[in-house]
C-alpha cells in the first residue's frame, strides 16, 4: 500500500523538485548581474557611477527625436550615392534591371 502511495506521489514531488530548481537557477542568475555592477561601482566609485547614470538622463531628456527617426536620418546621411543618369539624346532610358 505505501508503495502505491508512494507511486501516486511521484509525479507531484518531481514538479515541485523541477519548480524548487528552476527558482534555485533563477536566483543564481539574477543575482550575477547585481554582483558584477556592484563590484564595478566600487571600481570606478560612486561618483563616477552618479555622473553617468545622469549623463544618461539628461542624454535622453535632450534627444532630437525618438530612435527610429535618428536611424532613418543616418541611413538617409550615410546611405551610398545614387548613380547619375544622364540623357542621351536619341536614345530611350532603359529601366533598372533591364538587359
Amino acid at each position: 500500500m505505501r508503495f502505491l502511495v508512494r507511486l501516486v506521489l511521484l509525479p507531484f514531488r518531481l514538479v515541485l523538485a523541477a519548480l524548487v530548481a528552476g527558482f534555485r537557477t533563477g536566483m543564481f542568475v539574477a543575482r550575477a548581474p547585481v554582483r558584477a555592477s556592484a563590484g564595478v561601482s566600487r571600481a570606478i566609485g560612486l561618483r563616477a557611477v552618479v555622473a553617468l547614470v545622469v549623463g544618461i538622463a539628461i542624454g535622453l531628456l535632450l534627444a532630437p527625436g525618438p530612435g527610429r527617426e535618428l536611424r532613418r536620418r543616418l541611413r538617409e546621411r550615410f546611405a551610398p550615392p545614387e548613380p547619375v543618369v544622364e540623357a542621351v539624346p536619341g536614345v530611350a532610358p532603359v529601366e533598372a534591371g533591364e538587359g
